[in-house]
């Protein structure tokens, strides 16, 4: 067998490979990708706008919860998919900043600022189907 021969085999190897990968992360993908795609550009955008709404208000209420400026909690929130404990780094985060620790009054009340805030995202991306 030549070096090219086995070379090929080997390329077509690594793309049959290659390709299940992608069809598997395709797949597994594909619920929310197949739910993004049936939206129209107007409905996304107001699903991004709810989002916004949704993230504004979620930002005031902590800030009234811990009692400082909307803009200290907006520079603290880390960013949405990128954390798996969004609300535990935002309140390490006022923590640190306000340089004492929250109350557990404080600490519950985010929380429930924080799931009204994806209640209502996840409103916005049912609504947006009958917009």
């Amino acid at each position: 067998m030549t070096h090219n021969t086995r070379s090929s085999r080997l390329s077509q190897r690594l793309a049959s490979h290659l390709g299940r990968l992608l069809l598997v992360g395709s797949l597994a993908a594909g619920i929310g990708a197949a739910q993004a795609q049936q939206l129209t550009p107007a409905q996304i955008a107001y699903v991004k706008a709810e989002t916004r709404k949704a993230d504004e208000a979620y930002v005031k209420d902590v800030a009234e919860i811990v009692g400082t400026r909307s803009s200290t909690v907006a520079k603290i929130m880390p960013e949405h998919g990128r954390i798996t404990d969004p609300v535990a780094r935002l309140i390490a985060g006022l923590e640190q900043r306000l340089g004492k620790p929250l109350t557990d009054d404080q600490k519950t009340a985010i929380q429930a600022a924080s799931l009204q805030r994806q209640k209502h995202v996840d409103w916005a991306g049912q609504n947006a189907r009958n917009r």
